[in-house]
C-alpha cells in the first residue's frame, strides 16, 4: 500500500454508496442490467437446457412421409416441442414440425426466416433425395444457425435411415424415437 492512502471500511463504503440523489436508482439500474443480461444469456445459452431428448412416433412418421412424398426434391422442417420433467430430468420433446414454404431442387432447399417461431424451434429436418445421410457444407451452415439438433433422412426414407447431428454437424447418439 503506498503511503498517504488507506483501505476504506465496510461502513465508509457503504455510505458512499449512498451519496446523491439518484443512489437508490443507480443501484436499482445495475441491478436490473444485470439481471437481463443473465435472463438473456440463458435464452442465448451455448448449452442445452436439457438432457434427453424424444422425438414423438408421429412425427417420426410425418418426417418420412414428408420426404417420400417430397423425392426426389429435397424437403426442409423445423423440428418443435417442449422441455419437460420426467424422472427428475428436464427433457425435450418434439412434438410437432413446423413447415413454411421453401424452394427445393434435388441438391438443396431454400426458405426465408422471416416467421419462424422463435420460442420453440430446437433444430431442422431435412431430406436427401439418394442414400447417403451425411451432412454437405451447406448442411452444416444451416445447422449452426438453427437449434441443437438436426436429422438427415434418406432413401428409403424410414426411421432407419434418420441420422442425427449437433450443431456443429457431428453425429451424436442418444436420441430417442
Amino acid at each position: 500500500m503506498e503511503t498517504g492512502t488507506r483501505m476504506r471500511t465496510a461502513t465508509e463504503r457503504k455510505e458512499s454508496r449512498n451519496d446523491g440523489p439518484f443512489a437508490a436508482a443507480k443501484r436499482f439500474f445495475r441491478r436490473l442490467r444485470r439481471g437481463t443480461r443473465n435472463a438473456l444469456l440463458g435464452l442465448f445459452s451455448l448449452t442445452p437446457q436439457f438432457e434427453r431428448v424424444r422425438i414423438e412416433q408421429e412425427v417420426v412418421e410425418d418426417i418420412c412421409g414428408l420426404a417420400a412424398g417430397s423425392a426426389p426434391k429435397e424437403m426442409i422442417a423445423f423440428l418443435t416441442g417442449s422441455v419437460k420433467r420426467e424422472a427428475g430430468q428436464r427433457v425435450l420433446v418434439i412434438d410437432g414440425l413446423y413447415i413454411k414454404a421453401y424452394q427445393a431442387d434435388e441438391n438443396s432447399t431454400h426458405f426465408t426466416t422471416n416467421d419462424l417461431p422463435a420460442d420453440n424451434v430446437y433444430g431442422t429436418v431435412h431430406s436427401h433425395p439418394g442414400y447417403s445421410n451425411r451432412p454437405s457444407d451447406a448442411d452444416r451452415q444451416l445447422f449452426n444457425k438453427y437449434g441443437w439438433f438436426h436429422l438427415i433422412v434418406c432413401r428409403p426414407y424410414t426411421r432407419a435411415s434418420i441420422a442425427t447431428y449437433n450443431k456443429y454437424g457431428e453425429p451424436i447418439t442418444g436420441i430417442e424415437f
